[in-house]
């Protein structure tokens, strides 16, 4: 898989982040609690906004966000398809071919529009209807480090990844070699 097609410059992926904004293994697991961390999270996904972020703009994304993790915490293939159909409902995407690789290739390109929870649903169901579409439903996890639970693509050749990060693999995997050697 390219992650050019869903990721950041970071190379998180657009999907990740959005999901990732409520932490559940904080004290405070909204991380998207204002106008100006919506901002900050439109900026660092290049999302265009032109107006202020309102409220209304603020929890319509949250609705966006819990759409996203339902596709991500999904227990099956199928219901997995379900939830990223309905996050696919209205999203209007464009066709364009473009040049990937020297080849030309027909892209779903989003339709930006004024609201900034649509803008935030278009770019986010396109980019991980292309990872389903490439990788499988069973390539999006959770991490299985305690406390962490962010939700993750995996995009390793094996598809055998289970945490988030090397931090948290290294954490788990220390914590597990101390309990052995400790008894």
């Amino acid at each position: 898989m390219n992650k050019r097609d869903y990721a950041l410059p970071s190379g998180k992926g657009l999907p990740e982040l959005l999901a990732n904004t409520y932490d559940v293994a904080l004290p405070q697991p909204e991380l998207m609690a204002t106008a100006d961390d919506l901002g900050r999270f439109l900026e660092t996904a290049a999302i265009p906004f032109e107006h202020s972020i309102s409220k209304d703009d603020l929890e319509e994304v949250h609705a966006v966000r819990e759409q996203v993790r339902a596709v991500f915490l999904s227990t099956s293939g199928a219901e997995a398809m379900k939830c990223l159909n309905v996050l696919l409902n209205n999203v209007k995407p464009e066709l364009r071919v473009q040049e990937v690789d020297d080849k030309s290739s027909l892209q779903l390109v989003p339709v930006i529009s004024d609201k900034i929870a649509e803008n935030v649903r278009s770019v986010v169901a396109i980019a991980l209807a292309k990872v389903v579409e490439r990788l499988g439903f069973d390539r999006l996890r959770a991490c299985e480090a305690d406390p962490c639970r962010d939700l993750f693509i995996d995009t390793s050749k094996k598809g055998s990844r289970r945490f988030c990060s090397p931090r948290c693999a290294s954490r788990t995997h220390v914590s597990t070699f101390r309990r052995r050697h400790a008894s």
